[in-house]
């Protein structure tokens, strides 16, 4: 069985951050999908398709991102009592393009700001990934099936919120050093710090996969929803 929960995260160029945490809007652009996932590739006008609204508060961008986690789980089950185990647990970062706008999509220097927020977003990611095993040990039970598995959402939501408040201060912290992208050398030394930081946790994600590949398999008894 398939769970999936959406953690949005707002962000906009040269003016104070906003971010909220809310369930995303089922919304999609006629010609292309509305989600985009950061694996497909950096920003660019394409991802920012809302209307720029009239009075913009001096906002020269707004850049929508959230993290979206898609869990499968298999479960045991005896008289009324169910156990809940993560089979898979697969964390995304991805632009809401409905929810983005930008004044100028073909400035480098403001475009290079949105995507160091991306690039947070997915740094968010690729941490909840290198701490996945904690998480994967989680079980949900209960009295029925359907008890169990919201335990163990319960359990995987919260572990997501505390990921959410800690890329909440990332990107504060990003536009009070670069002041919102204006401090060029502040700017260039933020995503220089944003780039090694993913290729250090997609080193470790990458290092985590092999060891854990190399393990015996336990043997399962336990049966797949259908």
């Amino acid at each position: 069985m398939k769970l999936t929960s959406k953690f949005r995260l707002p962000t906009s160029a040269m003016c104070v951050l906003a971010i909220w945490i809310a369930a995303a809007p089922a919304c999609k652009a006629a010609d292309q999908p509305d989600r985009r996932d950061y694996e497909e590739g950096p920003l660019g006008a394409a991802d920012f398709t809302a209307a720029i609204p009239a009075d913009t508060s001096g906002k020269l961008a707004y850049t929508t991102t959230e993290l979206i986690y898609d869990l499968t789980y298999r479960y045991t089950g005896r008289g009324n009592r169910f156990e809940v185990r993560i089979e898979s647990l697969k964390v995304r970062a991805v632009v809401v393009r409905s929810a983005s706008w930008n004044r100028r999509p073909r400035d480098s220097q403001l475009m290079d700001h949105e995507q160091g927020h991306f690039d947070l977003t997915y740094i968010a990611a690729l941490r909840f990934r290198s701490r996945f095993a904690g998480v994967q040990r989680s079980t949900g039970t209960g009295t029925g099936l359907d008890e169990a598995v919201q335990n163990l959402r319960d359990k995987v939501d919260r572990a997501m919120r505390e990921s959410n408040e800690q890329v909440k201060q990332d990107h504060r912290d990003y536009d009070r050093i670069t002041d919102h992208g204006i401090r060029l050398k502040e700017q260039s030394e933020q995503r220089r710090l944003q780039k090694e930081k993913i290729q250090e946790l997609i080193g470790k994600s990458e290092g985590k996969g092999k060891s854990e590949r190399d393990r015996d398999p336990a043997p399962r008894d336990d049966a797949k929803r259908p």
